[in-house]
C-alpha cells in the first residue's frame, strides 16, 4: 500500500482538533492539558495550511467542504470559542484565521452560518469573553466576520449580551476599546433594516446606554459616539428614530453640552446633530423655548466659527 493512502484527510485534522479540545476540557492534570494545547495547535495549523497553503503547500481546493462537514458534525466551533483562551498565541491567531475562512468562503459558508444560528452560544461567547484581554482581538475579528451575515447580525443584536459592547468601548486599554467600537459601529451600520427595527423596538434601553457614551470621560469614546449618533440619525431607514430623538428636550441639552466640549472635533460632530433640532419644522414647545431662551444657534455658530451654510445643508 502506498504512503499516500495513509495521508490524513481534512476531516481527520478536525477530529484531531476536537479530540484535543475535549482533552483540555476534561482534564485538570497539567500534563493532559498541555498535551491538549499542543495537539490543538498542530491540528489548527494543519487546517490553516489546507485552507490557505504555505511556502511548501498550495491551498487544497477540496478541503473546505470536508472541513465544514466535520466541523458541523463534531460541533467543534463551540469548543473553539470556549477554549480559545487556553491556546497559545500562534494557535489563537490560526484559530481566528480558520474560523473567519469558514464563515466567509462560499459555497459552504451558508452551512456554517446555519450551524451558528443553531448554536447561538458561539456568538454569545464572543460577546461575553471580549472582556478577556488575551483573546479580545481574536473574538472581535471573528465577531465582525460573523455579522457580515444579516442573519447572524440579527442574532447578535437581539442578544441581551449585545449590551456588553457599551461597556467594552470604554475599556481602559485603548486598543481593545477601539476594536470594540469597530464592532459596535459595524453591527449598527452594516444591515440598516435590521438596525432600524431593533432601534424602534429597543429605543429606550438603547439610548439610555448610548447617553452614557456621549458623556464619557474618555475623549475617543465621546468623539466616536457623537459621530456614530449622527450617522444613525441621518440614515433614511432611521427617520422615525431621528424624529423621536429630536423631540426630546433632554437629548437637546445633551447635544448642547457637547457643543461646549473642549475638542473642536466633538463640537463639529455635535453641531451636525444639533442642526436637526433647529431645522425640525415640528419642534415641541419645550425645545423651541430652549433654543429661543439661550439664543443658542447664533451664539454657537459664532463661537465655533462654523460656516453659516452648514445649517442649511
Amino acid at each position: 500500500m502506498s504512503f499516500l493512502s495513509f495521508r490524513p484527510k481534512p476531516a481527520d485534522f478536525v477530529k484531531s482538533l476536537s479530540t484535543a479540545l475535549h482533552l483540555i476540557a476534561a482534564n485538570k492534570e497539567v500534563k493532559a492539558v498541555e498535551k491538549g494545547v499542543k495537539d490543538s495547535a498542530k491540528a489548527i495549523n494543519s487546517l490553516k495550511i489546507l485552507l490557505y497553503g504555505d511556502a511548501e503547500n498550495e491551498p487544497s481546493k477540496d478541503a473546505l467542504s470536508q472541513i465544514v462537514t466535520e466541523i458541523i458534525a463534531s460541533n467543534t466551533l463551540v469548543l473553539m470559542m470556549i477554549y480559545l483562551g487556553s491556546l497559545e498565541f500562534e494557535a489563537r491567531k490560526n484559530c481566528t484565521t480558520v474560523f473567519n475562512a469558514l464563515v466567509h468562503r462560499e459555497p459552504t459558508n451558508e452551512l456554517v452560518i446555519r450551524h451558528i444560528l443553531e448554536h447561538p452560544e458561539i456568538i454569545r461567547v464572543m460577546l461575553v469573553d471580549f472582556q478577556k484581554s488575551k483573546i479580545a482581538l481574536s473574538l472581535g475579528s471573528m465577531f465582525r466576520e460573523c455579522i457580515r451575515s444579516q442573519a447572524l447580525a440579527k442574532l447578535a443584536i437581539e442578544m441581551p449580551e449585545f449590551s456588553f459592547l457599551f461597556h467594552y468601548v470604554e475599556l481602559e486599554n485603548f486598543e481593545l476599546a477601539s476594536d470594540a467600537f469597530t464592532s459596535f459601529k459595524d453591527i449598527l451600520t452594516r444591515h440598516k433594516q435590521i438596525v432600524s427595527e431593533y432601534l424602534q423596538t429597543h429605543y429606550n434601553s438603547f439610548f439610555d446606554n448610548y447617553t452614557a457614551l456621549l458623556s464619557s470621560a474618555n475623549y475617543a469614546t465621546r468623539r466616536q459616539s457623537v459621530k456614530l449618533l449622527s450617522d444613525l440619525l441621518f440614515d433614511r431607514q432611521n427617520y422615525f428614530i431621528m424624529m423621536r430623538y429630536i423631540a426630546d428636550a433632554q437629548n437637546l441639552r445633551r447635544i448642547m453640552t457637547l457643543l461646549r466640549d473642549s475638542s473642536k472635533a466633538i463640537q463639529f460632530e455635535s453641531f451636525h446633530v444639533f442642526k436637526v433640532f433647529v431645522m425640525n419644522p415640528e419642534k415641541p414647545e419645550q425645545i423651541a423655548e430652549n433654543l429661543i431662551k439661550f439664543n443658542f444657534l447664533v451664539g454657537f455658530v459664532i463661537s465655533l466659527k462654523l460656516e453659516p451654510y452648514v445649517i442649511h445643508n
